[in-house]
């Protein structure tokens, strides 16, 4: 048999044993970290959807203009050089 249990040393680096706390103190931090984790991702998201609607209504003014100067409408509503009209 070898000296270092192969099989069980390989099997525990793929699948670690999970560090549970065992006192109230780790028990409370625990819960405070997760609380803390979930806030900062709903405030992510809803950065996230206000940027996504800003970014929407700019594009739409920008086609607007390009619409009024009469050059090619984009989806991006940014003209390129070749479409411009001088």
């Amino acid at each position: 048999m070898s000296k270092w249990k192969t099989g069980k040393y390989v099997f525990n680096m793929w699948v670690p044993k999970p560090k549970v706390p065992k006192t109230e103190s780790q028990k409370k931090l625990r819960d405070i970290v997760k609380e803390a984790r979930e806030t900062r991702g709903k405030s992510k998201k809803e950065h996230q959807d206000t940027m996504n609607t800003l970014f929407k209504k700019g594009a739409y003014w920008r086609r607007r203009g390009q619409q009024q100067k009469g050059e090619k409408i984009t989806k991006s509503g940014v003209s390129k050089g070749k479409d411009k009209k001088d």
